[in-house]
C-alpha cells in the first residue's frame, strides 16, 4: 500500500462597550486572577466598520507564546539534568520552531494560522520588537543545545532569557486583547476567557518546569514555593472558568460541551496535582509527572478551541481565514495536472455507470472499512498515483491537513490520502455544494470534535474545474485541523 512510501528529506479600542466600564472590570479582573494590566480599549466603532482581523487567533497565538516560552525552559531543565533527554530535545525543537513562526505571524501576518493582516499598531509592534530582542538569544541557545554544544552554559541562557521574556509576553497579550476586541468578532469578556484558558496551558508547562527544577535540584527552574503559587493560581483560574466569576467579567461556560471539557480538565488536574511535590523529589517519577502535565496542557488547548468556536464571532474565528487559505493555497491543488488528469480519466471511464452500480460500490467499500478483512477496493484506491500524491502533500502540511480526497462528476472517490467512510460522496454537501453551485467561496463545514484524532476539525471543499471551460468536473475536499489553524 502507498502508505509505506518513504518521504524524502525535502518532503520530510474597537469594542462598543463604554471604555470606562471595561477599564473598571479589567482592574477587578487583574486583581482577582493576577493578570497583567490591560491597556485602555481603543475608541468604539460601529459593527459595519469592523472587518475580520483575526482577533481571536491573535489572542490565542500570543497566549501560546507564553506557553512555548515555558516549554522551552522546561525542556532545557530536563536536558540539563539528563532526564528523558530525547523527549526533552524533541519538545525544545518543537517549541523553538513554533515560537519563531508565531512571533513572525503576529508581526507580518500568516493566513495559515489565522492572522490575515500585517500588524500596524505601534504599541503592539513595540512589544513584538522587545520580545524579538530576547528571542534571538533564546533561539541561538536552543540551537546550540540541540547541536550538543556547551549544554550547561546554554541551559543557563535559556533559563535567564525565558524568565526575562515572561513579563513582555504578558504585556503583548494585554495589548492585543485591548486592541482586537470588537463587537463583530470578539467581545472583551470573550477575550478574557480565552486569555484565562490559554494561560492555563502556560501554567501546565510552568508546573512541569518547576517539578523538574525541584527534582533535579536546579532552583533556577523551580522551587517548592514557586510550584505552590502556580498550583494556587491554576486552581483559582480553573474554578473561574468552571463556574464563572462575574466580578472579573468571566461568564460561566457558554454550552454543555465546554462544561464537559472543563470537567475532563478538572479530573486530569486532580491526577497531576496529587502528591506532585512529594514525587518531584524522586527523579525516577519525573517522566510520569511530565506526561500528566502534558495531558493537562492538551485538554486546556481543547478548551481554548471550544471558547474560540462557541462565542461571538465563532464563524469569523475560523471560516474567514479558512476561506482565504482555501482560495489562495488549497485551490492550487485543484489545478494540478495530477488531479485534473485523474478526474478526467475517471469521468470518461464511468460515463455510463448507473446509480445502482454506485450504490453497490459504496456498499462494498463500507463493508471493507467496517470488517477490517480483505480490502480490494480500498487497497486499489491506495495504490493510485493520485492517492500517493495526496498523501505526501498531506504529510508536508505538518498536521494542518488531516485528510484530503478528490471526487469525480458522480461524487465517487478518485484518490484519497486515507480511507474515507464511504466511496460515494454524491449525497453530501461536501460534494454537492462545490460541484453544483457556482460559488466563489469554498464550502466550509462547522467545526466538530474528531474522536479518532483528538482534534477539532472542519472540512473545506472546492470544485475541480475544466481549465478550458471552467465547468465543474469534480471536487476536492480537505479535512482541516482547526486547532493548528487557530
Amino acid at each position: 500500500m502507498f502508505r509505506n512510501h518513504k518521504l524524502s528529506k525535502k518532503q520530510k479600542a474597537k469594542c462598543r462597550t463604554n471604555r470606562h466600564v471595561i477599564n473598571a472590570v479589567t482592574s477587578i479582573f487583574v486583581a482577582t486572577l493576577g493578570m497583567s494590566q490591560v491597556p485602555q480599549i481603543a475608541s468604539a466603532q460601529s459593527v459595519t466598520q469592523v472587518e475580520f482581523d483575526g482577533g481571536k487567533s491573535r489572542v490565542n497565538l500570543s497566549g501560546r507564546l507564553r506557553t512555548l516560552n515555558q516549554a522551552m525552559s522546561g525542556a532545557a531543565c530536563q536536558i540539563g539534568a539528563g532526564i528523558d533527554v530525547e523527549t526533552a530535545r524533541a519538545r525544545l525543537f518543537e517549541a523553538r520552531t513554533a515560537f519563531g513562526s508565531i512571533i513572525r505571524a503576529l508581526r507580518e501576518g500568516d493566513i495559515a494560522i489565522g492572522v490575515p493582516t500585517v500588524e500596524r499598531r505601534a504599541r503592539i509592534l513595540s512589544k513584538i520588537w522587545e520580545i524579538e530582542q530576547e528571542w534571538v538569544k533564546v533561539k541561538f541557545a536552543a540551537d546550540k543545545i540541540l547541536g550538543g554544544i556547551r549544554i550547561p552554559e546554554y541551559v543557563d541562557v535559556i533559563s535567564q532569557k525565558t524568565d526575562k521574556q515572561h513579563q513582555v509576553l504578558n504585556d503583548l497579550l494585554s495589548e492585543i486583547v485591548a486592541h482586537y476586541s470588537n463587537p463583530a468578532e470578539m467581545l472583551t469578556g470573550d477575550a478574557f476567557r480565552i486569555n484565562v484558558a490559554g494561560r492555563q496551558r502556560t501554567l501546565s508547562e510552568k508546573m512541569a518546569k518547576e517539578i523538574c527544577g525541584i527534582a533535579s535540584k536546579q532552583p533556577v527552574f523551580g522551587k517548592v514555593s514557586d510550584i505552590e503559587q502556580t498550583f494556587a493560581l491554576f486552581e483559582k483560574s480553573l474554578t473561574a472558568l468552571e463556574f464563572g466569576l462575574p466580578s472579573a467579567g468571566i461568564a460561566p461556560p457558554p454550552n454543555e460541551f465546554v462544561t464537559g471539557k472543563l470537567i475532563e480538565v478538572r479530573i486530569k488536574w486532580l491526577h497531576a496535582r496529587y502528591k506532585a511535590i512529594e514525587t518531584a523529589k524522586d527523579t525516577n517519577d519525573l517522566e510520569r509527572k511530565n506526561r500528566q502535565f502534558v495531558a493537562l496542557r492538551k485538554e486546556m488547548n481543547n478548551v481554548v478551541t471550544l471558547y474560540m468556536t462557541s462565542t461571538l464571532g465563532q464563524k469569523q474565528a475560523y471560516q474567514a481565514p479558512l476561506a482565504k487559505f482555501g482560495k489562495e493555497i488549497l485551490s492550487k491543488w485543484a489545478l494540478d495536472e495530477k488531479v485534473l488528469n485523474a478526474v478526467v480519466a475517471q469521468n470518461t471511464a464511468n460515463k455510463d455507470i448507473t446509480q445502482a452500480e454506485i450504490f453497490e460500490l459504496d456498499r462494498r467499500w463500507r463493508s471493507e472499512v467496517n470488517t477490517g478483512g480483505d480490502r480490494p477496493l480500498i487497497d486499489e484506491m491506495y495504490s493510485r498515483d493520485l492517492s500517493n500524491w495526496l498523501f505526501v502533500n498531506q504529510v508536508e502540511s505538518s498536521g494542518l491537513i488531516t485528510e484530503v480526497f478528490v471526487t469525480d462528476n458522480k461524487g465517487l472517490n478518485v484518490g484519497v490520502s486515507s480511507a474515507t467512510s464511504d466511496i460515494w460522496q454524491g449525497d453530501e454537501p461536501k460534494w454537492t455544494e462545490p460541484f453544483y453551485k457556482n460559488n466563489i467561496e469554498p464550502f466550509i463545514t462547522d467545526v466538530v470534535f474528531d474522536q479518532s484524532t483528538g482534534f477539532f476539525q472542519s472540512h473545506l471543499s472546492l470544485p475541480v474545474r475544466d481549465p478550458q471551460t471552467g465547468a465543474a468536473i469534480g471536487a476536492i475536499t480537505f479535512g482541516i485541523n482547526v486547532q493548528a489553524f487557530l
